[in-house]
């Protein structure tokens, strides 16, 4: 079973940035931006509750602004983490599953039964993404 977060730091780099060079038209105060998506297996031994697994990603989020060697170089740093939910629909009712194992499981169960493809949508607070389709 996975835990899974999608994450996104907003920052901006000071001029002794190691990778200011690289960057076209980098000027003071410019707001740079990284999204990526966490996932952490049950079983981890590092990060066994969900403010470590936190924890570890406002921190790499961090280290991947500053370069890959560390955060000094970048400051008014934002992190947003959300935890990613699954949502099914089927039959006109719905059911939340925290995980994509829970939800694959739940939406084979009703394809094996009713042989009907069910949606399910990745969700966030207010946020919706669909996906439709048989989920193996």
């Amino acid at each position: 079973m996975k835990k899974c977060f999608d994450a996104e730091i907003k920052y901006k780099m000071d001029e002794n940035h190691p990778d200011r060079k690289c960057v076209k038209n980098w000027r003071k105060n410019r707001v740079f931006k990284y999204k990526d998506t966490y996932s952490f297996a049950s079983y981890h031994p590092l990060y066994e509750s969900e403010e470590e697994m936190r924890e570890f990603i406002a921190s790499d989020l961090k280290l991947v602004a500053g370069g890959g060697y560390n955060a000094d170089h970048i400051y008014d740093v934002q992190i947003r983490i959300r935890p990613v939910h699954y949502k099914i629909e089927s039959h006109g009712k719905s059911r939340v599953f925290e995980t994509l194992d829970e939800a694959s499981s739940f939406a084979d169960m009703i394809l094996r039964q009713t042989r009907i493809v069910v949606a399910v949508e990745k969700t966030y607070r207010k946020v919706t993404h669909k996906y439709t389709g048989c989920i193996k």
